[in-house]
């Protein structure tokens, strides 16, 4: 007859499953990076170049380099900043190069998303 106080077999593979799952959770958590972004608006000018609208506080962040995401007709645009000139206190923003099927109307403001680093999710979760 069996004791009533034996652990089933079934328990046994659920607990090693469990801990398998958790580890497999630290790992993500301790490891992966998502990327830091700012919404930002950028406006288009009467010669077609982008002029970044409030830009005393996003200063600090455009670099040669950095990845701008810019939504427009609900499409997204990956774009690589080129170039950027301080005129005026306004920064015009010049990118490598704009897809053929991005069409830019003067005098219109375009969302965008601007990337400027990344962080691990554990650095978010503990402050």
């Amino acid at each position: 007859m069996k004791k009533l106080t034996s652990i089933s077999p079934w328990i046994w593979v659920v607990c090693c499953l469990l801990i398998i799952g958790t580890v497999g959770l630290l790992y993500f958590v301790l490891n992966y990076e998502i990327e830091k972004t700012f919404n930002i608006n950028l406006h288009v000018d009467e010669n077609k170049k982008m002029i970044l609208l409030a830009p005393e506080k996003y200063s600090f962040y455009i670099e040669k380099g950095k990845k701008i995401t810019i939504k427009h007709d609900q499409k997204f645009y990956d774009l690589v900043i080129k170039d950027f000139a301080n005129i005026n206190g306004t920064l015009a923003i010049n990118f490598g190069s704009i897809p053929k099927n991005l069409k830019l109307v003067k005098n219109t403001n375009l969302d965008a998303i601007l990337y400027y680093g990344q962080t691990k999710i554990l650095s978010l979760i503990l402050p």
